[in-house]
């Protein structure tokens, strides 16, 4: 996946969800979530830069860890009706 693409399915404000690879990988506790927001994109081709809810501090991922919250409304665009 080249950068452009990167872009194109992670664009920055988008909402993510935690995939069973990153929950298995990283082993997070039931009281942290495992939603964010994509706030930048790593140096490698495939990373993509999330904080996730109730943090403020992002980190750095690979795409495969993550996958966007299909039908969640960018910070810039109107909720649906």
């Amino acid at each position: 996946m080249t950068k452009d693409e990167l872009r194109a399915a992670y664009p920055i404000g988008a909402r993510v969800v935690a995939t069973a690879a990153c929950r298995a990988q990283f082993r997070f506790r039931k009281d942290q979530p495992d939603t964010g927001q994509v706030v930048g994109y790593g140096h490698d081709e495939d990373q993509i830069r999330v904080v996730r809810d109730g943090q403020t501090t992002p980190q750095t991922f690979h795409r495969r860890f993550w996958d966007v919250i299909v039908g969640a409304p960018l910070p810039d665009m109107e909720p649906p009706p």
